[in-house]
């Protein structure tokens, strides 16, 4: 799938809106009930913005995730889109932006930004982050940064979305729990929760 169709389709789906809780609890663990945003709002989550950042590689469009390094914390070792905590005096667009520069090494512009996608919600960090859609026209070159990103993932969007690629998995929780939950996995790389959940809208976004 070439980036101008993926543009063309989004551009056309997105008149009828975003899919929100519908289409992001088809990956969202089973545990996982339709978000209440006032009753989100009482816990005073924390505000963060990730970068669904698509461009054309291989005649193919790509998307770029990375994941973290293991370390003492609930998302530890997972895979997730460039991101960060917001700051004050920033739009979740201009989060986005910055936290894309700093893990990435991408320096993007609001031109560059198709729109943002519905806020997930994560209970266990009580993070609300904002997914946010932009593309480039070429491959950039990343450079990860050394002290939060593990390794970059590009993953063409054709291999991602492959019914093939989506199976339930057993994961094991910080808790000592063992949850099966849906997830896209592509040679080894399991990705769960709320990147599954954004990835969920996404791809629901690019159905003709």
């Amino acid at each position: 799938m070439r980036i101008e169709e993926v543009l063309n389709r989004l551009h056309r789906n997105l008149k009828n809106g975003l899919g929100a809780w519908e289409t992001q609890k088809l990956m969202a663990p089973p545990y996982r009930e339709k978000p209440d945003l006032e009753v989100i709002q009482k816990k005073n989550p924390k505000l963060s913005a990730v970068m669904i950042l698509l461009y054309e590689k291989e005649q193919s469009t790509h998307v770029v995730l990375t994941q973290r390094h293991q370390y003492d914390g609930v998302h530890s070792g997972q895979i997730s889109f460039p991101g960060g905590r917001h700051e004050q005096n920033e739009s979740m667009i201009e989060t986005a932006i910055r936290e894309c520069d700093e893990e990435v090494g991408i320096a993007l512009t609001p031109l560059d930004i198709i729109t943002t996608l519905s806020e997930v919600y994560i209970p266990p960090s009580n993070f609300l982050v904002t997914p946010v859609l932009a593309y480039l026209k070429e491959a950039p070159s990343f450079v990860k940064q050394e002290s939060e990103v593990a390794s970059i993932l590009e993953l063409s969007l054709p291999v991602l979305f492959d019914p093939m690629n989506k199976k339930d998995v057993e994961i094991q929780m910080k808790t000592g729990m063992s949850l099966k939950v849906p997830a896209y996995v592509i040679n080894q790389h399991i990705i769960w929760g709320a990147t599954a959940v954004m990835l969920s809208e996404f791809e629901q976004l690019l159905l003709e």
